[in-house]
């Protein structure tokens, strides 16, 4: 039902490096974008360096101080960059290649190097969204209006532009490596069929692609989708290409379906997902007092086959939880609070 039990590489408590952490720096995020693997497998992980301040308004974010390490997979710090003030529920990190990072916070993206000097910045604001394609290689803003930056990933200099039909919702817009998939979502009865186009970056021509019904979805690499109907209670299926596998969560557990609105964990050559699974009473998910789920667990899936690699358990007294999936597909981190723990894909 479950993978099995696998071999750590990497164990670290990042409270030896400064981690502090409370329930008023996170304010209710999980901080789920804040770790990723380079391409030489090393590790560029983001975390509070102070606890929680008196709020000066309701309306107003408060900022903290932050840290980024950069890892090698011996527990080796090799860099070590102070971030300054950061709005922690608006934050998140992606890892250029071995030589940088860039971080997309409130108001901008920030790209620097491996000696942590800041290299370029691109403004941002409420209005836009920001994804990074798998391979981290192209950076994607969107604005309200459907317009799309392509930004190098490393300079963050805009290297192409594309307009997205106007009724596409910008919330499901997917970005790959060499293609943007967008929906159109016609009513039906009882949901909606959601019928995909594909665009290419390089053209930005677009042509039909495949069709989904009733169903909460992401890209996988370039060329499948995977989604679930129903509450996440229902199994989770790729399709495009020629693969074609389905998971099935366990009876007393169902798929956290907001994981398929985020940044996708993945890796196109292996075909590999990441899903939260929360276990329930019943078909209503039981809350603890800070109102995250009890029983939550982060599972690896192999889509090829649609079996579970491995799990980890969330603790319920878990503050945050963040995790990433190396390029090749075949480690995978973790970082419960300041707990980081990398482990080998079975």
């Amino acid at each position: 039902m479950f993978g099995q039990a696998p071999q750590t590489t990497l164990k670290a408590d990042l409270q030896s490096h400064g981690w502090k952490a409370d329930r008023g720096v996170l304010n209710g995020s999980s901080l789920p974008s804040t770790i990723d693997f380079a391409d030489d497998d090393s590790l560029w992980v983001a975390f509070p360096t102070e606890i929680s301040k008196a709020l000066q308004s309701r309306d107003a974010p408060s900022d903290y101080a932050g840290k980024v390490l950069h890892m090698a997979l011996s527990g080796e710090v090799v860099g070590e960059c102070n971030t300054g003030a950061l709005q922690w529920t608006s934050l998140s990190l992606f890892a250029q290649r071995a030589e940088g990072f860039t971080l997309d916070t409130a108001d901008k993206l920030i790209s620097y190097d491996i000696h942590c000097k800041q290299r370029s910045t691109y403004p941002t604001d409420d209005h836009t969204g920001v994804s990074p394609s798998p391979n981290r290689a192209l950076l994607f803003t969107r604005t309200r209006d459907n317009h799309v930056h392509v930004l190098n990933g490393d300079s963050l200099a805009v290297v192409r532009e594309l307009d997205l039909p106007e009724n596409v919702d910008r919330n499901q817009v997917l970005f790959g490596d060499r293609l943007i998939a967008y929906p159109s979502t016609i009513p039906t009865k009882g949901c909606f069929q959601s019928q995909f186009s594909r665009m290419q970056i390089a053209t930005g021509k677009s042509d039909p692609w495949v069709n989904i019904e009733c169903a909460r979805f992401n890209l996988l690499g370039d060329d499948h989708i995977v989604h679930s109907n129903s509450g996440g209670d229902a199994p989770l299926k790729i399709i495009g290409g020629t693969d074609a596998a389905v998971y099935t969560p366990p009876h007393d557990a169902h798929i956290d379906l907001a994981v398929l609105t985020s940044v996708p964990v993945e890796s196109s050559a292996s075909l590999r997902i990441v899903e939260e699974l929360i276990e329930t009473k019943g078909r209503h998910p039981s809350l603890d007092v800070s109102g995250k789920f009890v029983g939550r667990s982060i599972v690896l899936l192999d889509m090829h086959t649609g079996t579970a690699l491995l799990t980890v358990k969330v603790p319920t007294d878990s503050l945050t939880y963040s995790y990433a999936l190396s390029r090749d597909g075949k480690k995978f981190a973790v970082l419960l609070n300041s707990q980081l723990t990398v482990y080998q894909v079975p």
